[in-house]
């Protein structure tokens, strides 16, 4: 499991031995050891080769577990079929910034296997507190948000800024290992609620079995095929 991260509520009655599970977009991996400990086969997919580079290191050792290189939208049933899709810690909300909803569930009911399911963390409704990557009371002024000591030597510092812009929040966060500059991203999210995931499930052919408050202002959203 990634740093600080708690597995989902309802991922452990959805695990079983021999299913199949990929996480999208999967960073460096954020639950992969639950999926092994469940003895399922797990698929790693992210676009970002970095990512998966990372993800690599996280799961050396783990049985049974492939990586895949590719963008959401380009996934298809002649490369992947899957029982279970996990979209974790509220990857959601960053996908629904560049793609319709729509857009998004399509390519994942696409390569789910008969029965196939998909488990989302998401950020819906208006936050009222923080959600591990967005803090709605603080106001648009940088502020240390982590502080880690550094495998070699020194003191790692992530600092945060966030804007919020209507529906989109751009978060800008800069990685200081003492007074050295290592790294900075931007992530913009959408904030979204449940009629627009409903009706996107609908569009792509999907429903929702259920939603579940989930921690830190995150919910749970279960799809499964919608009858036909």
């Amino acid at each position: 499991m990634a740093a600080g991260l708690t597995v989902p509520h309802l991922l452990d009655d959805l695990l079983r031995p021999g299913l199949t599970v990929a996480e999208v977009p999967s960073g460096t991996g954020h639950y992969p050891r639950a999926y092994a400990a469940a003895g399922c086969t797990t698929v790693l997919i992210d676009a970002s080769p970095e990512m998966l580079d990372a993800a690599a290191e996280n799961v050396a050792g783990m049985p049974h577990v492939s990586l895949i290189h590719a963008r959401l939208e380009t996934l298809t049933a002649e490369q992947l079929r899957v029982d279970l899709i996990v979209v974790p810690n509220g990857a959601l909300n960053q996908l629904a910034d560049a793609m319709p909803l729509p857009d998004i569930f399509r390519p994942l009911a696409g390569v789910l296997n008969p029965g196939g399911q998909v488990l989302i963390q998401a950020l819906l409704g208006e936050p009222v507190e923080r959600c591990g990557f967005y803090e709605p009371l603080r106001g648009d002024a940088p502020f240390i948000d982590r502080v880690i000591p550094a495998p070699s030597g020194g003191t790692l510092v992530r600092h945060r800024r966030q804007r919020r812009t209507g529906d989109r929040v751009s978060i800008d966060f800069v990685l200081r290992h003492d007074d050295t500059q290592v790294y900075e991203h931007t992530v913009t999210l959408r904030l979204l609620d449940r009629p627009s995931v409903t009706d996107a499930a609908a569009a792509a052919g999907m429903k929702v079995a259920t939603y579940r408050p989930g921690l830190g202002q995150l919910t749970e959203v279960l799809l499964a095929a919608a009858p036909t």
